[in-house]
């Protein structure tokens, strides 16, 4: 589906207040996840927008940032959403196949969907951004210090410049997001889902998570031996042994890289074939050879940094077979 992307800027950042003003009423008349808003901006649908599954673009300028919001056209552009899919509706919550995103439908707490904006340039200090549909936006130079983000999808944004010190993002979804050189210090992700989110060189004081943040404490066991599936050329797996005295991290997804491991095992994916070494898919000049140990001399120890050196594995065979 085509959207076309919503600019909000410090020159017409009224224009932001006011959807939020919409979303603040809209929270005690929501019955359920399907339904929009039933207040919204006028929007300037272009003719060539008009077929289906493409959508208008909605135009904040100067005329209309600092005027009335009409709300005449509200009911029918919620009945346009049902058949014409001039914009989306946010209802079909099980793509995203996470218990948070559930939880956001069963809640009904998505109010507005500012899906594939571009937010620039302003300062949204201890604004309340919650129950807010963000996903694939871009937050460029903006300043979300204090801000609540939650109860929202932010799924495949990213924050360029962004600062997010003190920001809460409680029971959201944030995964695949673009977080590199931010500042997270003091911000609290309690409940939230982070899967696959970069935060390399995120400045990451005092974050604050609870046992439902997924994929921000380390993924494989913080000590002890344990058992890992390395994917080598050939449709091999070799199954690992990672010694007590291996260094061993993650980033925010389900595996994870070691200074040292332990070949067990070569075997075809099907389990059928036996092998004596498989080869590494990215450097096939290292070698996994069955009862011997590999080492990585120059073992990366800064866990955020996810395509680092290392021995990368999966904690399963079957996430080993599908990477």
């Amino acid at each position: 589906m085509y959207k076309e992307k919503v600019n909000i800027n410090k020159e017409n950042l009224d224009a932001l207040i006011k959807i939020l003003n919409i979303r603040d009423e809209e929270r005690s008349k929501l019955k359920n996840a399907n339904s929009l808003i039933n207040n919204s901006l006028d929007i300037t649908i272009n003719e060539q927008n008009m077929e289906r599954n493409k959508l208008p673009k909605i135009v904040f300028n100067e005329e209309n940032s600092n005027a009335e919001v009409s709300l005449k056209n509200a009911k029918k552009n919620a009945e346009l959403n049902a058949d014409g899919n001039l914009r989306p509706r946010i209802k079909n919550f099980e793509k995203y196949n996470t218990d948070i995103a559930k939880n956001l439908k069963d809640s009904n707490l998505i109010l507005v969907d500012l899906g594939g904006s571009i937010i620039e340039d302003v300062d949204l200090t201890g604004f309340d951004l919650g129950n807010i549909n963000f996903e694939w936006t871009t937050f460029s130079n903006v300043n979300l210090d204090k801000a609540k983000i939650n109860n929202s999808i932010i799924d495949n944004s990213a924050f360029p410049e962004t600062s997010l010190r003190e920001t809460s993002i409680q029971n959201s979804s944030m995964k695949g997001c673009i977080m590199r050189h931010c500042d997270l210090s003091n911000a609290d992700i309690s409940g939230t889902n982070i899967f696959s989110t970069v935060l390399e060189y995120t400045k990451l004081t005092d974050v604050k998570y609870d046992e439902n943040t997924r994929f921000f404490e380390l993924y494989p066991p913080a000590s002890g031996p344990y058992v890992g599936y390395k994917k080598c050329f050939n449709q091999r797996i070799a199954t690992l042994l990672i010694p007590a005295d291996a260094m061993r991290t993650s980033a925010t997804m389900n595996c994870g890289r070691c200074s040292k491991a332990k070949v067990l095992a070569v075997k075809s994916f099907d389990e059928t074939e036996e092998y004596e070494y498989g080869l590494a898919t990215i450097d096939e000049e290292f070698e996994y050879r069955v009862g011997q140990y590999v080492h990585v001399d120059d073992f990366n120890k800064d866990r955020w940094m996810d395509s680092a050196t290392g021995i990368h594995f999966w904690m399963t065979r079957e996430e080993a077979i599908a990477y």
